[in-house]
């Protein structure tokens, strides 16, 4: 696939970059055992998000995998999901993105008996929040 950047050729490689993702969300998952877990994938490539599903649910049968371009702040994934989530105690957030040239991690883990009667926004700041940037997918260039 070639994307045109600034009259720049850019040349992505979309399994590499699924793996690359894939690889960095299970890494999270290992440290958030029994968590309900909640993620979105912020990608136009379908096959990316179908990837990353399909590796997430393996290991975390019940987790939730959005692929929605409007969910892109942890408070709206929160509101997105809170109705279907409200039996549970600790849920883990992600979003994750790709389109830095590198894996995007933005995760959040909160208690949901502790912010139940928070807004979404004032719940995410509440939980612990991490950011974290994978290895870049193409020889440490950035696009």
């Amino acid at each position: 696939m070639v994307i045109f950047k600034k009259n720049i050729e850019v040349y992505m490689d979309l399994n590499l970059e699924k793996v690359m993702m894939a690889k960095e969300i299970l890494l999270v998952l290992k440290n958030h055992i029994g968590k309900c877990v909640v993620i979105n994938v912020i990608t136009e490539h379908k096959e990316v998000a179908d990837f990353i599903s399909h590796e997430v649910k393996s290991v975390v049968s019940n987790a939730v995998v959005k692929n929605d371009q409007e969910q892109v702040t942890l408070s709206k994934l929160l509101n997105s999901v809170r109705d279907e989530i409200e039996r549970e105690d600790n849920l883990l957030l992600i979003n994750v993105s790709h389109d830095l040239g590198w894996p995007s991690l933005e995760v959040c883990a909160i208690d949901l008996n502790i912010v139940k009667d928070l807004n979404d926004r004032e719940a995410v700041y509440a939980g612990e929040s991490v950011v974290i940037n994978g290895k870049p997918f193409y020889d440490d260039e950035i696009l």
